[in-house]
């Protein structure tokens, strides 16, 4: 009954006009269900019109379904780059698209922006104790003013960075190229795709604008 009273509510709305007789609102935008349970739940009122034959509940179930399955209806689609995610966008779909309802776009919530290059990225798993603790000395990372490492000598304060530094460095490469899997599995669908970058101090305000502005950039809005 839930359902039915909010997918009504929100055609109601789409078709509400003003007193001038022009649709009232531009759009409307209804946060769905996760998306294993979308399709049920935009397709419940067709269930209700099988229920029901006839009367006003079959009239009112029909009239949210030709909404619901308009041209001017979409369904969109968000998802983070991991792999349950995308399986569930994928699945998610599929099912839409044999349920007869409108797909729209797929919006890739939380992209981290990469941090190392592509070659660093291939060569992350290699050996590069040594080579990451010269160049840290060079930097005069760790080491006290004035006494900056040298090619031949590494202070032992550097020395003990060059591990975790590695070890984040191979976890941020792990996640690039997993995200470039999941990437393309979403890609594959053929729907525009919208990336979000993550917002490491959350969706304050001047959050909100920089997400609307990277969705106006890739023509989202």
């Amino acid at each position: 009954m839930r359902d039915v009273l909010l997918t009504g509510k929100a055609c109601e709305a789409v078709r509400r006009k003003g007193p001038d007789g022009r649709l009232l609102y531009d759009a409307v935008v209804m946060d769905a269900p996760p998306t294993g349970r979308v399709s049920r739940f935009l397709n419940i009122n067709t269930e209700v019109a099988g229920l029901a034959r006839f009367g006003p509940i079959f009239t009112q179930s029909q009239a949210v379904m030709r909404v619901i399955r308009s041209p001017e209806t979409l369904v969109h689609l968000v998802t983070l780059l991991e792999e349950m995610p995308v399986q569930e966008t994928v699945d998610g779909v599929t099912e839409l698209r044999a349920a007869g309802l409108p797909v729209g776009g797929v919006f890739v919530n939380m992209v981290r922006p990469p941090v190392l290059d592509e070659a660093a990225v291939l060569a992350a798993e290699g050996d590069h104790t040594e080579e990451l603790a010269l160049a840290l000395a060079d930097a005069g990372v760790g080491t006290r003013p004035g006494r900056g490492g040298t090619r031949r000598t590494v202070p032992a304060a550097t020395r003990k960075l060059v591990g975790p530094l590695l070890a984040q460095g191979r976890e941020h490469a792990a996640r690039v190229l997993l995200e470039r899997e999941q990437r393309a599995d979403v890609q594959a669908l053929k729907l525009p795709m919208y990336e979000l970058p993550l917002l490491g101090g959350g969706v304050d305000l001047g959050g909100l604008y920089r997400l609307a502005a990277a969705l106006k950039e890739q023509g989202a809005a």
